[in-house]
């Protein structure tokens, strides 16, 4: 990893005390696989990142259902595959030329 991919900025958080004394006996109890609450925070900030950009990114394919010229261009492209689709499902099933036999 590079540096300036590890850099790190220190900042505070605020927490309610009862969640700080929840993730102290998590952390106390070794029931996860971190040392600190620094680490845990970390990994569970970088968790909800990473949902929120899977859920922005499944919105964006959602708002591609409705698109007329998306639409259109699927139509074309799987028209242009369709042969050699069928051709990949016939030796996948041991049909077609080029196929093993089994």
């Amino acid at each position: 990893m590079s540096a300036a991919m590890d850099a790190r900025v220190q900042t505070t958080l605020r927490l309610p005390n009862q969640l700080y004394r929840e993730l102290k006996v998590v952390l106390d109890q070794h029931l996860v696989e971190f040392d600190s609450l620094n680490d845990l925070a970390v990994a569970a900030l970088d968790q909800f990142i990473r949902r929120l950009r899977e859920q922005q990114i499944d919105a964006e394919f959602a708002q591609m259902a409705d698109d007329p010229h998306y639409a259109n261009e699927s139509r074309i492209l799987a028209g242009e595959f369709a042969r050699s689709d069928w051709e990949a499902l016939q030796v996948t099933e041991g049909k077609g030329p080029g196929s093993a036999t089994r």
